[in-house]
């Protein structure tokens, strides 16, 4: 049975596809597009998994990476010191050892998946967990695990479990690869944090070219990751509207079928009112107007 949506009379009547046509293969699938609603996309999976797989969830994920070099440029701004910066260029050499990990490993992400590049590790679990544990490890250092400090250093670690969560719900990542990108990811904060503290940062403050040149790796570390993330938009820039042309194609070849279809019921002696009348419900996720 399908479902209808009320139209009213200035707006333009909705035609449905007939259960049959789209069982004897006259129709063709509808092509996939990136967060469609719920209702829309209609995933295979739990009553539970339907509910959470929802656009705000959607939008929390593509706002991740933003919201968190916003936040990285902040502390930088805030906390400008030897420390700040050489945890930048941690998280920048960390990100790209996994792309480079990534690639050697090429494996490929679920079959659902929008994006196309290989998924093991996760590059997104990598960086998130090491930026929350590398934080996570600072300010316990910093403020001898002061109880505020350790509150606050607890909803670093389990923010970035949680959007690491994000990728897999949403489809990006099978469950292994968003594993062993989180422990890469947190093991190289806790390396390269022990490391920092212990040598590499009281033997650059006894250098005089020591700070100098870490804050100018820091600088290299940001303009990388700053151009890596234009690209990395633009790429998903293209795909979306690629997607969004597929999308208008195949409404429109859809709307070719019903038209034909209609012409030859039409033409037909044994097309009768009650036919008619199959085909004036809409079907919320078919999209085509008439």
């Amino acid at each position: 049975m399908c479902l209808c949506r009320p139209k009213s009379a200035s707006q333009d009547s909705m035609i449905a596809v007939d259960a049959s046509a789209a069982g004897s293969g006259e129709l063709e699938q509808q092509p996939s597009l990136d967060h469609q609603p719920l209702l829309q996309q209609q995933p295979q999976s739990s009553p539970a998994g339907q509910l959470l797989h929802t656009k705000a969830l959607s939008t929390v994920n593509e706002s991740t990476k933003w919201t968190v070099s916003a936040t990285v440029f902040a502390v930088l701004l805030w906390q400008h010191n030897e420390y700040a910066a050489w945890c930048v260029v941690g998280a920048v050499v960390s990100a790209v050892l996994c792309k480079v990990l990534k690639h050697a490993i090429n494996q490929q992400r679920p079959d659902h998946a929008q994006k196309r590049d290989p998924g093991m590790p996760s590059s997104h679990a990598n960086s998130l967990n090491f930026l929350s544990v590398y934080a996570a490890l600072s300010l316990n250092h910093h403020t001898r695990s002061h109880p505020t400090a350790v509150g606050l250093a607890a909803c670093s670690v389990a923010l970035g479990a949680f959007l690491t969560w994000l990728r897999v719900r949403l489809g990006y990542h099978t469950w292994p690869q968003v594993l062993v990108g989180a422990a890469l990811g947190a093991g190289a904060a806790t390396g390269w944090f022990l490391l920092g503290t212990a040598a590499a940062l009281p033997a650059l403050q006894r250098t005089p070219a020591g700070l100098p040149l870490l804050y100018s790796a820091c600088l290299l570390a940001m303009a990388v990751f700053a151009v890596k993330n234009v690209m990395a938009w633009a790429e998903e820039r293209r795909e979306r509207q690629q997607r969004q042309r597929q999308q208008h194609q195949w409404q429109q070849r859809q709307l070719e079928l019903l038209h034909a279809k209609l012409q030859v019921g039409n033409d037909s002696p044994g097309f009768q009112e009650g036919q008619q009348q199959q085909l004036q419900p809409a079907v919320v996720g078919a999209g085509i107007v008439y």
